[in-house]
């Protein structure tokens, strides 16, 4: 169990992606659409943004995914990152626990608290599996804390051409292996950051072909860059809006109302 203080400290450090509980505040971002696969900004006329439309949607993998439900904003800030981007970005870096890893462990626990949502959503979750690094990695932090789900895990391992995977810039088949038997399940998809989607969605497809009943993405946090003109248009009316910015463990993944039915924060 988290403590009060934990949550402090997370407070101003995290944000969350969904806005639909910004209903309650009366206030309402007029350029607050965000692409229906991902969540990052996009403008108001386009259904999906620049990089799931070219990569995913176009390329015939939009069936690899059941739904994304990415918990949290990550945002990019360029020389100045954020801490959050920070921690997203470096907490495997050590084979030791650092403060950069309790953060996103912290985060996990959060957002599995939302589990009974994402079943509810998606008619079951049956195990839990981890986006694998594509490079050679003695451990995978992902994988240590995955069980904070309190589901079976999956273990999915990169089993392709490494020179193929980094010269591409779009979904790949046939690049991920699972451990064991997926056939008929329900896969929750677990990644620590979505930039462009191919890692997730790569795997998702291979679990798929491979007998996966639904496979059901959630990277723990959106990477946002301040530096596109959407992004920033959307983060500067957010902050001038007085809509909350502070992250609220409370705040639903999947339909961004506050869960009354968790443990009280």
């Amino acid at each position: 169990m988290l403590t009060q203080d934990q949550f402090a400290a997370l407070a101003p450090i995290v944000r969350n992606v969904r806005a639909d509980v910004w209903a309650s505040c009366g206030v309402l971002l007029p350029s607050g659409r965000l692409c229906d696969l991902c969540s990052t900004p996009v403008d108001v006329q386009y259904q999906y943004c620049y990089s799931c439309q070219h990569n995913i949607i176009s390329g015939g993998y939009g069936d690899a995914l059941d739904g994304v439900v990415p918990y949290t904003f990550a945002v990019n800030t360029g020389r100045d990152m954020s801490q959050w981007y920070y921690d997203v970005k470096n907490y495997k870096a050590s084979a030791q626990a650092t403060p950069s890893l309790l953060r996103v462990m912290q985060v996990v626990q959060c957002f599995a608290w939302h589990l009974p949502c994402i079943r509810l959503a998606f008619n079951g979750i049956d195990c839990v599996a981890v986006v694998p690094s594509t490079q050679p990695r003695p451990f995978h932090w992902l994988v240590n804390i995955a069980p904070l789900w309190r589901l079976p895990v999956v273990p999915v391992s990169f089993t392709g051409d490494s020179g193929v995977w980094r010269q591409a810039r779009t979904v790949i088949p046939g690049m991920f292996t699972p451990g064991k038997s997926i056939t008929g399940k329900r896969v929750l998809l677990l990644d620590d950051s979505w930039v462009t989607g191919r890692s997730l969605v790569s795997v998702a497809y291979d679990l798929k072909q491979l007998g996966a009943a639904s496979v059901v993405g959630a990277p723990i946090a959106r990477i946002l860059r301040s530096d596109w003109k959407v992004s920033r248009q959307y983060l500067e009316e957010w902050a001038s809006s007085g809509i909350p910015e502070r992250f609220d463990p409370s705040i639903c993944p999947v339909n961004g109302q506050h869960c009354t039915t968790l443990v009280p924060f």
